[in-house]
């Protein structure tokens, strides 16, 4: 009997457990010795009273305790069951949680009430903690700008933030145990439906949707938007709950959209231009490049350009023109008048050229803006104009001409040496 006695009692300490024995006549509650750290010891060792225990509950529990240990004592079938707080001599709290079952006398009143305490105060910590959590959560959640939308299997809404009431137009209580098919466009809702059962079948904890993310959704007044989604899927007792996080980028894609417009009229102005332009960026690949530029440097007008790099189009480009871009990508503004391309083939191109970089919005140099003008016509005109002025000046000397410039206004002659020595000898005049 004492070895079994040994083992209960060795189980319950084990166990967090008190046991406790009230004798509802005499007033009398008698508890097993691990009780001795979590409820005060009375003075003189005499047994506790219901009283004394009612003093050591904190007074926040204390009339429920009360209540709910009349109700077991008014109860048919005795059964009891409690949880409240102990207050320490330190000024902490254990949290108790009882149970067990009133025994009744031969007249049928309560006799006395036999159970067992178990110490939960970890567990109602954790609780705490859990629902600490879940507060903040809720707080983010429901401040979050984004909105935020969780489905069940079946792709029931059961839950629908602020954010997502304003995106959609709606309240969650108008929407809660809804389908999600009436945020997505009829066209798409198939696709969708197949999409959310293939990744929950995948396992994968979360992902983007469509393609890039991108996928349209509809307000409640049916207008359609461009919306920035990802989805995540968790799984709590068996049920899975998909999770959606969506940003509307209406005014993103607005925006983008413009400038790509903008980029369009600058790609075809630049291509009709009159004068030859070509854009690069900081990899030197062309971003814009005219029709003039294709013709002047001898390339096909329907070669394709843009986003090849220009040291690929051109293998025979000299060193110190690269040097020339690099310095140009650093920002500088850079221009010559006479400069000489040689070609593959071995002919001599010349050109006038500047280089102007472009910066993006944050001031940074995006790239280069190159401007060239075919000289090479004009450049052989002035080699041989040059040719010309020195066989002239050869033929004078050999046959002993010049040339003279009278000035009749002023009455002044000017001309070569030998013409003025001449005209001064007087052998000139008649």
């Amino acid at each position: 009997m004492r070895r079994n006695e040994l083992r209960l009692r060795l189980a319950l300490e084990s166990a967090y457990m008190i046991s406790f024995e009230w004798d509802i006549r005499r007033n009398e509650i008698h508890r097993s010795v691990s009780s001795s750290s979590v409820l005060p010891q009375t003075p003189e060792g005499r047994p506790d009273t219901f009283e004394d225990v009612c003093q050591a509950v904190h007074p926040d529990d204390r009339e429920r305790f009360i209540a709910n240990v009349n109700a077991a004592l008014a109860r048919q079938d005795g059964l009891y069951e409690n949880e409240f707080r102990i207050l320490q001599p330190d000024g902490s709290t254990v949290w108790l949680h009882e149970s067990g079952r009133v025994e009744f006398d031969e007249a049928g009143k309560p006799a006395h009430l036999i159970g067992l305490a178990q110490d939960i105060t970890r567990q109602k910590q954790t609780e705490c903690a859990l629902q600490e959590s879940q507060r903040r959560y809720a707080g983010i959640v429901e401040s979050a700008m984004d909105a935020i939308i969780t489905i069940d299997a079946s792709q029931r809404i059961v839950f629908f933030n602020a954010a997502a009431e304003k995106m959609f137009g709606c309240t969650a209580a108008d929407v809660i145990g809804d389908s999600v098919d009436r945020f997505i466009p009829e066209r798409f809702q198939h696709g969708h439906r197949e999409h959310i059962a293939m990744f929950g079948r995948t396992g994968t904890a979360n992902r983007k949707m469509g393609n890039l993310g991108i996928v349209v959704g509809r307000r409640t007044n049916g207008e359609e938007f461009p919306v920035e989604a990802s989805i995540s899927q968790a799984s709590i007792n068996g049920e899975k709950s998909f999770t959606a996080i969506l940003r509307d980028i209406s005014e993103r894609k607005r925006t983008e959209d413009r400038l790509k417009e903008s980029e369009a009229l600058l790609r075809l102005f630049i291509e009709h231009a009159p004068a030859s332009i070509a854009m690069f960026d900081q990899a030197m690949c062309y971003l814009a490049v005219s029709n003039r530029w294709k013709q002047d440097f001898r390339l096909p007008l329907d070669k394709p350009l843009l986003g090849r790099s220009h040291y690929e189009v051109f293998p025979d480009i000299p060193e110190r023109w690269k040097a020339v871009h690099r310095r140009g990508l650093n920002g500088e503004t850079l221009r010559k008048d006479e400069d000489s391309f040689i070609r593959q083939d071995g002919s001599t191109q010349w050109v006038k050229w500047e280089i102007i970089p472009w910066k993006r919005s944050n001031g940074q140099v995006g790239g280069i803006l190159v401007a060239t003008e075919e000289i090479t016509e004009w450049m052989r005109s002035k080699e041989a104009l040059r040719e010309s002025r020195e066989d002239l000046q050869r033929a004078q000397a050999v046959g002993q001409i010049g040339s003279w410039r009278l000035d009749v206004r002023n009455n002044v002659l000017t001309g070569r040496t030998k013409t003025t020595a001449f005209l001064a000898s007087g052998k000139g005049r008649r």
